[in-house]
């Protein structure tokens, strides 16, 4: 009995492309991904100082890059049909060139807006393409890629902040590294694209995939996969938003809160590596009862212990559990339409920009009412859910097959 959800697919015209040199691609436009979105969140920062917004502004616009993007991907499925993954991931990052040239060019509100717009679509066009193809890979080739490829872009949002913090203290301008990063990160990524060839599903995978692509997305196991990364996301996202603050409640000095937060992200990239071998050898299912468990034990810290130590601790382990979900999520739901993957990977990335959108708002309304601490018992509840639908829905699904 397989305990992985993805299963062995009959090799798609290996002769047709080379994995080696597809992995590689793949690996880049994963890094190029991370490193603008690396690079933009440094220097949006020099943005909102140039142009003398207030926070409110700010914050207010900064909605049109997950709005777009939720919006793109509702469309992603007509898009990967038309333009395949290849052709969309080279449009993705010409979107991505043109948001960084419109940062750098633009010095107005309009700009920025702009600027947000089309980084909105690059992104979800890069995230649904990207996905899409490492899941048609795993299902050409038998072999897990997608929690690496998310740890290496991972990797790359670090990077990409770390060097652009770097520059702009060494004299750099905002405009010339937003117009660096489009020239480094992008175009060669453009370059090495156009002559790639991508794998497609064998005849056999099509012909047993048509009756399916229409309404595998109402299938129970589809439906608890994109439940469950959007769990995992919304208590992602929380994290991501609140760690400094939480730590500052904690009256932990604004550097260690920093650091608390780097090893957040640290702690994601390090969980996504760990997570590839998991679900390479005992599958999905355990993967993501592993991750459900993980965020129980974090809520459960920052519930029990009111200390910074066990505080640092807790966000290091939700870091660690929330790594995988949705790389993992996305391999598991490949095998329920083969012949269009961009249908099955749109839906699961919407979830995880809707839990982007509302997560922090409703933790943040939640402590307004109590207090930082008890409302970390939302992510408390994230995780008993993941568990529960991963043993009662995903489970049960493994045991079938």
């Amino acid at each position: 009995m397989s305990q992985s959800i993805v299963h062995e697919a009959s090799p798609a015209t290996k002769q047709a492309w080379k994995p080696t040199l597809l992995i590689a691609l793949l690996a880049g436009q994963f890094i190029a991904f991370g490193l603008v979105l690396g690079v933009q969140g440094v220097i949006l920062a020099e943005v909102m100082l140039a142009l003398a917004l207030t926070e409110g502004i700010f914050g207010t616009v900064q909605l049109a890059l997950p709005v777009v993007g939720f919006l793109v991907l509702m469309f992603n499925s007509q898009l990967y049909l038309r333009l395949g993954n290849k052709w969309q991931s080279i449009l993705s990052l010409l979107l991505l060139v043109s948001a960084m040239l419109v940062l750098a060019t633009i010095a107005n509100l309009w700009g920025l807006i702009l600027g947000l717009i089309l980084s909105g679509a690059g992104f979800a066009m890069l995230d649904a393409a990207t996905n899409s193809a490492s899941m048609d890979f795993e299902q050409a080739s038998g072999r897990h890629i997608l929690n690496v490829m998310h740890g290496l872009s991972s990797g790359g949002v670090m990077v990409g902040a770390f060097i652009t913090g770097f520059a702009l203290e060494s004299g750099w301008s905002y405009q010339a590294v937003a117009i660096a990063s489009a020239a480094i990160c992008c175009s060669p990524i453009i370059l090495a694209t156009f002559p790639a060839r991508y794998p497609t599903a064998s005849q056999a995978q099509t012909e047993s995939a048509d009756s399916a692509d229409g309404s595998f997305h109402k299938k129970p196991l589809f439906i608890a996969l994109a439940s469950i990364c959007f769990l995992g996301s919304a208590s992602e996202a929380i994290a991501v938003v609140w760690t400094v603050i939480y730590l500052l409640g904690l009256e932990a000095s604004i550097a260690l809160s920093g650091t608390v937060f780097a090893l957040f992200n640290g702690a994601m990239l390090l969980g996504r590596f760990i997570n590839a071998p998991i679900v390479a050898r005992l599958g999905s299912r355990v993967s993501l009862l592993i991750s459900g468990i993980g965020m129980l034990i974090a809520a459960a810290l920052l519930l029990l212990f009111n200390t910074i130590p066990v505080s640092i601790v807790a966000f290091i382990i939700l870091g660690l559990a929330v790594a995988g979900i949705q790389p993992t999520a996305l391999s598991a739901a490949a095998p329920l339409s083969p012949n269009n993957s961009g249908a099955v990977a749109a839906p699961i990335m919407m979830s995880a920009y809707g839990a982007l959108l509302i997560a922090p708002l409703i933790y943040g309304w939640i402590a307004e009412f109590t207090a930082l601490r008890p409302a970390m018992l939302l992510v408390g509840l994230f995780g008993l859910i993941t568990c529960w639908l991963t043993i009662s829905i995903v489970g049960r699904h493994t045991a079938s097959t």
